[in-house]
């Protein structure tokens, strides 16, 4: 039971953070001297890395040189910048306790930066977590709030990988997280800031531009729901791009950096990458979190009785969207991860479609049960209650499996890298998640 001073959502961040903590897995990959530029930035005000020693030895086992960019004779992290400026506050509080990432010599501390990665995406995943548990309250009891905010956390990404380390997916689903919960209280009749909102958003597409997704059709969303929310949130952010373009134009010499051209976009094997960031046995997100059938199951079979069918259709279109855009991608699998990494975006938008059915379930057996017998509600919801605590259970599982066994990390190198094998993705006798 909890008090005034310590409410059911700190316990749900509390409860997230000691097992993110505890898991013993971490990654450091694409998000290796993300933290290294926050403490540039805090030390020499600079996104410059010209003058750190040492940055190409760091890592031997991942050459630097793929984190890198040269923009006239100046070194720059080739990944966006926006969750080194976010995670600032974080590197200067360690600072205190002489928690440096950059030595006295000029030479880069690279294994405090991994711990520092994974406490700050530990962090910001149980607080993910927390919110995700504060917009079921919207429309839940608290007892199904625990249930969603706990699958969300455990049985996802959210678990085998976004936690393990700072990846640019951990900032951008916190930040989406945050938006969608600004957006359920406007549809429960709470007032919004629009300004906070389109702050929010501005941010995820600076942390990650295939976020752009998620911001067209929230922006359609307001434009349908609240034009006079639309206005100031669509100034906001035109505020925050052009800041954007200036930064780029100072520091590249163009309007946007290189990681936001879209030239990773376009490729052959649209249909193929399609049908495996859905149902490939090591990268299918169907495959690693079985229970967003259930998710379906429940929109689908109780449509009438959605809560907010308008927000439903977007989260829907936005997850659709998503999945067609990272299909584009010649290397769709995403390299050296666990599962279904690039398809962690759309985990907000599968929680709110997760409380809409939920909440449509409830509502729409109750109803039945006051004007029947109520045998066929009870069959009903036996059976869907049956196959949500299977496909939970596996879900929690198979991303469990992620953060506690660092062995299936191996299945992207042996026999041979997966980039230079990605026939293996295809592979049902020995998926990444049973190769343990």
């Amino acid at each position: 039971m909890t008090s005034k001073w310590f409410s059911q959502s700190q316990a749900v961040f509390l409860l997230a953070v000691l097992v993110f903590l505890f898991a013993p897995v971490y990654q450091s990959l694409d998000s290796r001297y993300t933290l290294m530029v926050s403490q540039n930035l805090i030390e020499k005000g600079s996104f410059r890395l010209n003058t750190i020693k040492g940055i190409e030895e760091a890592f031997p086992y991942y050459k630097a040189k793929g984190n890198f960019e040269f923009v006239n004779d100046n070194l720059y992290y080739l990944f966006p910048n926006a969750s080194s400026v976010l995670s600032v506050p974080y590197v200067a509080y360690l600072n205190r306790f002489g928690m440096y990432l950059i030595n006295p010599d000029g030479s880069f501390n690279t294994d405090l930066e991994v711990r520092m990665q994974r406490g700050l995406a530990s962090i910001l995943m149980a607080a993910l977590a927390a919110v995700f548990f504060n917009t079921a309250r919207l429309w839940l009891p608290a007892g199904w709030s625990w249930l969603v905010a706990l699958t969300a956390a455990f049985g996802t990404q959210i678990f085998s990988t976004v936690s393990r380390g700072l990846w640019s997916h951990c900032w951008g689903i916190f930040l989406l997280g945050i938006a969608l919960y600004l957006v359920a209280r406007r549809e429960r009749g709470f007032a919004v800031n629009p300004i906070l909102l389109g702050t929010v958003l501005a941010w995820s597409y600076l942390v990650r531009p295939t976020f752009s997704v998620s911001i067209i059709l929230i922006s359609l969303y307001l434009l349908l729901r609240s034009r006079k929310l639309f206005i100031p949130y669509a100034l906001t952010g035109l505020c925050w791009l052009g800041l954007f373009i200036g930064y780029s134009w100072y520091n590249y010499s163009k309007l946007l950096p290189t990681y936001f051209a879209g030239g990773r976009l376009g490729a052959d094997t649209f249909w193929t990458a399609f049908a495996g960031n859905l149902v490939s046995p090591s990268r299918g997100a169907l495959v690693y979190s079985p229970f967003i059938v259930v998710v379906m199951l429940l929109v689908v079979r109780y449509h009438r009785s959605l809560a907010a069918p308008v927000l439903a259709l977007i989260a829907g279109m936005s997850i659709l969207l998503h999945l067609a855009a990272i299909s584009t991608f010649p290397h769709w699998w995403a390299g050296h991860c666990y599962g279904p990494r690039l398809m962690s975006d759309t985990v907000p938008w599968i929680v709110l479609l997760g409380i809409f059915g939920i909440d449509a379930m409830r509502r729409s057996l109750q109803g039945r049960q006051t004007k029947t017998a109520g045998f066929s509600a009870k069959f009903e919801r036996a059976l869907l209650s049956l196959l949500a605590v299977v496909f939970i259970s596996f879900s929690i599982f198979a991303h469990g499996v992620g953060a506690f066994r660092p062995e299936v990390h191996n299945w992207n190198l042996v026999p041979e890298s997966i980039d230079l094998q990605p026939e293996r993705l295809w592979y049902w006798k020995v998926p990444q998640l049973l190769s343990f």
